[in-house]
């Protein structure tokens, strides 16, 4: 996964596009800064400070470093609903009204082979599925397994396939960047 801190300070995950931070300037652009979370393991404390930094690329590797130690989890909405914030998409498990366990990805259901919403008899099973699952589709990523589950294609998932994506991206100013190769969260 790659972490790219842009000019208006916000660090998102180069590979899904996704916003997973910001950095604060606590004296102008020379710093230090302050390094703040967006993707935390508790779902209701909504932005974590993370570190303090002196430079863009000690900022970029701090948040790297906190989330290597911090894994997204899985969290207990309700007894019918959980959900876990990742660095590439949120996840979501719920019950439904016959007992079965649903998983979804960003509002898109997993599928089983024949295209139907795929069902589970244990969360515990729904929610290692939707984790062996998270990256499929992604740019830069490999396909989980064929295990004969697939996410509903969402076309937002490869930023590559939207032109307005791309030539946001072509104009965009990165004040630095980290490559971490990326765990199945």
């Amino acid at each position: 996964m790659r972490y790219v801190l842009l000019e208006n300070f916000k660090v998102i995950n180069d590979d899904a596009n996704f916003f997973i931070g910001r950095v604060q300037p606590t004296n102008g652009r020379q710093g230090p800064f302050r390094v703040i979370a967006s993707v935390t393991p508790d779902d209701d404390c909504g932005m974590v400070e993370v570190a303090t930094a002196n430079s863009f690329d000690e900022c970029v590797e701090a948040l790297a470093d906190y989330y290597e130690r911090n894994p997204p989890r899985w969290f207990r909405k309700s007894a019918y609903w959980y959900v876990k914030e990742t660095l590439y998409s949120n996840l979501r498990v719920e019950q439904d009204q016959q007992g079965w366990w649903r998983v979804y990805r960003d509002d898109f259901p997993l599928l089983e082979e024949r295209g139907y919403p795929a069902t589970f008899s244990k969360l515990d099973e729904a929610q290692r599925v939707a984790d062996i699952h998270l990256l499929d589709s992604y740019p830069n990523a490999q396909p989980a397994v064929g295990d004969g589950y697939w996410w509903l294609i969402d076309h937002e998932l490869d930023w590559r396939l939207q032109p307005e994506c791309v030539e946001g991206r072509a104009h965009r100013k990165t004040l630095a960047m980290l490559w971490r190769p990326t765990s199945r969260q």
